[in-house]
């Protein structure tokens, strides 16, 4: 069955608003060529996401080299848009985004990476 996608493009990058365990929705960056979803760490907080412990490295839009280390967590409920997608793990990584109430620019793109 085919559903629709929301899909946001820009000169610098593809998002789609994906919420997570209920929370959001968060702009995710669409990166078909991620080795793995990418959420960023504050995110990953307000939503309540448990490490499991594990740690891996990812690479993908966030540069051309291999991102150090991360923690991984595992998602039980996210959707894209009304399309509900099935369980899945995210690694947790320090994307750098904007805190609120803090000085700087906020990186165009998203919270994380393909889900």
């Amino acid at each position: 069955m085919r559903r629709p996608w929301p899909l946001c493009c820009s000169s610098a990058a593809s998002s789609s608003p994906v919420s997570v365990e209920g929370d959001g929705p968060f702009m995710f960056a669409l990166d078909t060529g991620a080795s793995a979803g990418v959420i960023d760490e504050d995110v990953a907080d307000q939503v309540g996401l448990a490490r499991t412990g594990e740690s891996r490295s990812v690479s993908g839009i966030l540069g051309t080299g291999r991102v150090p280390v991360a923690r991984v967590a595992r998602v039980a409920q996210w959707t894209v848009g009304d399309v509900r997608l099935g369980p899945g793990e995210v690694t947790i990584i320090d994307l750098g985004l904007k805190k609120p109430g803090s000085q700087g620019p906020t990186p165009p793109g998203g919270r994380g990476t393909e889900p």
